[in-house]
């Protein structure tokens, strides 16, 4: 998905290299270590929010409620947590 390639796009251009994440496992490890500020389509003030609910990784905002997320956030925040997923 696009959100999964930006997060791979920005760990690949701090090692130089080149990063597949082809299982979950490897997804989930570079979520658990991404922060929500950085996460394609979260601004500031959504990262804010989020922020206040403890929500500071990509990994957190992935295992989120989907129907919590669609109150709070919208169509916008449902789909990319979909896209994490």
């Amino acid at each position: 998905t696009k959100t999964l390639a930006k997060v791979a796009n920005h760990y690949s251009k701090k090692s130089k290299g080149v990063l597949a994440l082809l299982n979950q496992k490897d997804i989930d490890s570079f979520l658990a270590r991404f922060p929500i500020t950085d996460v394609w389509g979260i601004g500031y003030n959504y990262a804010k929010y989020l922020l206040s609910h403890n929500i500071d990784t990509a990994l957190k905002l992935k295992n989120s409620p989907p129907k919590w997320i669609r109150q709070k956030m919208g169509v916008v925040g449902e789909r990319i947590v979909t896209e994490l997923n």
